[in-house]
């Protein structure tokens, strides 16, 4: 059954804004507390105000009417891509090389090099024919310089926004018990709160995949499993990420932003099935 006007009229009343929007939620955060994973919390109560502020990370907090602070997230943009094995990458390499070579050159063939080179960039590739005619071009590769080493060759590039921090505040559980939805508070948020911003952000800049890395160390995989059935992210080993350091133990998951739209208004419709 879909969501009723009682329900609606609850949950509309909920505030979802970006923490640096009021002085007041600086202190606000300051009591929050998760204790399944206090270093979340900590990185709310300690960085994230000025990481808001200079816009590096977007953090929100979803409070009630009254101000209490019941779930904070944050997003970033980030990127996403084709690994390729090491013949492909060596292939790439040269052809991209040979490539920007003729474009110094400044003549006709820089300008169908250069056209080349957009056709790579936008992700639409090369054909068989173009990939020969570049790789005869010997006595122009023999004369290129060394890349730069920190440049990591891919295929193709995926737009993205990073789920960065997911969290719900102990302290204030009993309000949302109190609400009694069919649906935890972290269902909600994502597709009232979440997934609402990703399609804002999706009609002012490309983006094709929401993604994560899920914190999850339990033997049950109760967290992977919240986020592949209430959220609907799936592990992926066809994509390629860059994996930082402090999220090194977690499981990167994916969705495609195509069928964002279409999966809300499906929750929306069935919001009185209870998860199970």
């Amino acid at each position: 059954m879909e969501i009723t006007r009682d329900q609606q009229i609850l949950l509309d009343s909920l505030v979802c804004e970006r923490l640096s929007s009021s002085e007041q939620n600086l202190d606000l955060i300051q009591t929050f507390c998760n204790a399944r994973n206090d270093g979340i919390a900590e990185t709310l109560r300690k960085n994230a105000w000025n990481d808001d502020k200079e816009g590096s990370v977007a953090f929100y907090v979803v409070k009630t009417a009254q101000g209490d602070v019941l779930f904070f997230f944050s997003l970033k943009c980030g990127g996403l891509h084709d690994p390729l094995d090491d013949k492909n990458i060596a292939l790439s390499k040269k052809i991209s090389e040979i490539l920007q070579k003729i474009v110094c050159e400044k003549d006709v063939e820089a300008k169908k090099a250069a056209k080349l080179i957009e056709q790579i960039r936008s992700g639409y590739g090369l054909g068989k024919d173009d990939i020969l005619e570049i790789l005869k071009k010997e006595a122009l590769e023999k004369r290129l310089e060394s890349e730069n080493e920190n440049i990591t060759r891919v295929g193709f590039t995926y737009s993205g926004i990073e789920l960065v921090h997911f969290c719900a505040n102990d302290l204030a559980r009993s309000i949302w018990t109190s609400y009694k939805m069919p649906h935890s508070l972290g269902t909600v948020v994502f597709w009232k709160m979440i997934v609402p911003i990703v399609l804002r952000a999706k009609e002012l800049i490309g983006c094709k995949y929401l993604f994560l890395f899920a914190a999850d160390t339990s033997d049950e995989k109760s967290l992977i499993n919240f986020y592949r059935n209430r959220l609907h992210f799936e592990e992926s080993s066809d994509l390629g990420v860059l994996k930082p350091l402090y999220d090194l133990c977690c499981k990167f998951m994916s969705q495609s932003t195509l069928t964002l739209a279409s999966d809300a208004e499906r929750f929306w419709k069935n919001f009185n099935q209870e998860e199970v």
